[in-house]
């Protein structure tokens, strides 16, 4: 067995038991794509198959907080004690409630920038950990959706929780963004004529901010979990 199948096994053992078979968990904590994860997890030789690279190991026993060389093999066996921490009460995990909608229609105006706070979720270490990794809660904001262009993914009224560290286009994915005064929830993808924008309700048509309009263009950051919210008045 080579050091890749060892890291794999690995991989899908932390899967199995620290993140209840879900690798949209381990993709969570890991701060990457759930589909980024599912292909470390292919076996060696199915396409698209991603090997484990040594960051990547760095960033698995980090984050999972296994001692170094877990992955390998070269410390500890696979099943991994904890010893249990006494009087060491852990910090609950507070994020900022924004006094701001977020458009997924045809677009809000707004006066200010996005950064009035009016109330605060927490939540507890292993909750946290669980839907944000590793991120501080100091990165994450959260929204209001106004608007139905990404119905069938978020709905309005949903809450997003947005990562405003990544204030900039870091690849294809949802993001909260502000053109011309409007502050809009909308998929970005890269194009050969600029960003694409993307409406994941099909009545909506998509358009591009080509290079001439970038000035208009300012990311807030990327969006990376949604939690709907039921009205029955």
């Amino acid at each position: 067995m080579d050091k890749y199948e060892i890291r794999r096994q690995r991989l899908l053992y932390i899967r199995d038991n620290l993140c209840g078979g879900k690798a949209v968990d381990v993709a969570r904590t890991l701060g990457r794509e759930p589909s980024y994860v599912s292909r470390m997890l292919y076996p060696e030789g199915k396409k698209q198959k991603k090997r484990i690279a040594d960051e990547m190991v760095e960033l698995i026993e980090s984050s999972f907080n296994l001692p170094r060389g877990w992955m390998d093999g070269i410390t500890g066996n696979i099943d991994i004690e904890r010893e249990p921490v006494e009087d060491s009460p852990q910090m609950p995990y507070v994020i900022e409630v924004l006094d701001a909608q977020a458009s997924a229609g045809p677009g809000c105006i707004v006066s200010s920038e996005v950064d009035e706070t009016v109330s605060s979720i927490t939540y507890d270490s292993a909750g946290a950990l669980r839907l944000f990794g590793n991120r501080p809660a100091e990165h994450i904001k959260v929204i209001t959706v106004s608007g139905d262009s990404m119905s069938g993914t978020i709905e309005t009224g949903d809450y997003i929780f947005v990562d405003v560290s990544k204030d900039y286009f870091e690849g294809d994915g949802i993001y909260v963004f502000s053109f011309k005064g409007a502050v809009l929830v909308k998929r970005l993808q890269f194009t050969a004529d600029g960003l694409l924008v993307h409406s994941d309700n099909s009545k909506y048509a998509d358009w591009t901010i080509g290079e001439s309009h970038e000035q208009y263009l300012k990311i807030i950051g990327r969006v990376i979990y949604s939690h709907s919210v039921k009205r029955f008045v």
